[in-house]
């Protein structure tokens, strides 16, 4: 009886000692940027104790520890894990709440004293940079596109905190850094445009965000550079146009060139020109005008002529009588064709055909209508062949002409 009794007080002093040995976590820290929270301690771990120390975390409203109708209800947020950190983003902390937060080591069973921590995410939380910046180019100006940092789920900060606003840092490029003249702006748009920048020059730009109700600000975002645009200089303008000139112009020359020469040939491929020879002969037998086709409107002025057809009259067959009595006999000669007349210089007349005779040594022989025919004594008649030709419309006589008079034989 005495020896269960020793047993059992020697157990009891082991497990006081191990349990006055363990030691509660120290140094809670809650890292909290937006509304990602993680808690975290510190634990000096003894060298008689085991290696295998785990650790519980769990939390619960302030608000509920004010309630003294029910006893409080911890809710474990890590629960005999050998991390020296806890999670506690998952479980959706209400930003303008306070919580109040415990952590303990346990081994084998036995545990420490609860460390506490009291934890406000409006007055406690860091504000993280912006999610991202973006540079574009905007005229002779560099546009500065900022997205606004996010919670947990992916909604902006905006929502916790009004008033944040955004540190914009630009400067040149430069390799000596110690000559970096750093710019500022402050802003609560989430688009900036940077004017009055040097033409043609490189710029780097980052961007912090901060709250001045809180009093807090995040740290920057990495450097982004872009060149910005503008106006050329006046050398550098000369020099794109004398390379304009240069290279561009003679390749336009060449062009044209190639392609007028090529038309040619193509154009003596598919219309071949006529021989120089062929070319002069059509002149000739047109007269020198070129070939015209004949449309139909004025095909019968082009093509002919009003032609008015005489009847036969009294003068033609008078003038066929005597052409066939002047006709010489078979077998005479033609020369002595002669016609006779009268020996006195008396003129007759007839005017039943018309004829008119001279004596003497010349006479004039005369038709009605038609030109005088001169004529002498024993001289021979020889009548031409008789041409007709056409007169004006309107007018129904033919005139008859005698190339040669009558002459003396």
């Amino acid at each position: 009886m005495i020896a269960v009794f020793l047993v059992c007080l020697l157990s009891w002093c082991r497990s006081s000692a191990v349990a006055t040995a363990l030691p509660p976590p120290q140094d809670l820290t809650m890292v909290a940027i937006n509304t990602n929270y993680t808690l975290r301690w510190n634990y000096k771990q003894s060298a008689a104790l085991p290696n295998q120390v785990t650790f519980t975390t769990e939390f619960i409203s302030k608000y509920m520890l004010t309630i003294k109708k029910k006893p409080p209800v911890w809710k474990p947020a890590c629960k005999e894990s050998p991390e020296h950190s806890c999670e506690l983003t998952s479980f959706d902390l209400y930003y303008f709440s306070i919580y109040k937060l415990r952590v303990r080591a346990s081994v084998n069973g036995n545990h420490s004293a609860w460390a506490f921590k009291e934890f406000c995410p409006d007055k406690d939380t860091g504000i993280g940079p912006p999610s991202s910046v973006k540079l574009t180019l905007a005229g002779y100006s560099l546009e500065v596109s900022i997205v606004d940092p996010l919670t947990s789920t992916n909604s902006s900060m905006k929502d916790y905190m009004a008033d944040l606003s955004y540190n914009i840092c630009y400067w040149e490029r430069h390799e000596d850094e110690e000559a970096l003249i750093m710019e500022t702006i402050s802003t609560n748009s989430n688009v900036v445009a940077l004017s009055g920048l040097k033409p043609l020059t490189w710029y780097c730009v980052r961007v912090q965000s901060y709250t001045k109700y809180y009093n807090r600000s995040s740290s920057f975002t990495s450097p982004l550079c872009m060149k910005n645009d503008g106006h050329a200089p006046c050398w550098q303008i000369l020099l794109i146009f004398m390379a304009f000139l240069v290279i561009v112009v003679p390749l336009v020359v060449l062009l044209a060139v190639g392609s007028f020469r090529c038309s040619r040939f193509w154009k003596s491929v598919f219309h071949p020109e006529l021989p120089s020879f062929l070319i002069e002969s059509r002149r000739d037998s047109t007269g020198g005008r070129s070939p015209q086709l004949i449309t139909m409107s004025i095909e019968s002025e082009r093509l002919c002529d009003n032609m008015t057809v005489c009847p036969k009259s009294s003068v033609l067959e008078t003038l066929s009588l005597l052409k066939e009595s002047a006709a010489p006999p078979l077998g005479l000669n033609p020369d002595s064709r002669v016609l006779r007349q009268s020996s006195n210089n008396s003129s007759s007349s007839s005017t039943d055909s018309g004829v008119y005779s001279t004596a003497g040594t010349s006479g004039t022989l005369q038709l009605s209508g038609v030109p005088a025919i001169t004529a002498g004594v024993n001289s021979a008649v020889d009548f031409l062949p008789v041409e007709l030709k056409d007169i004006e419309a309107g007018l129904h006589t033919c005139f008859i002409n005698a190339d040669e008079g009558i002459s003396e034989s």
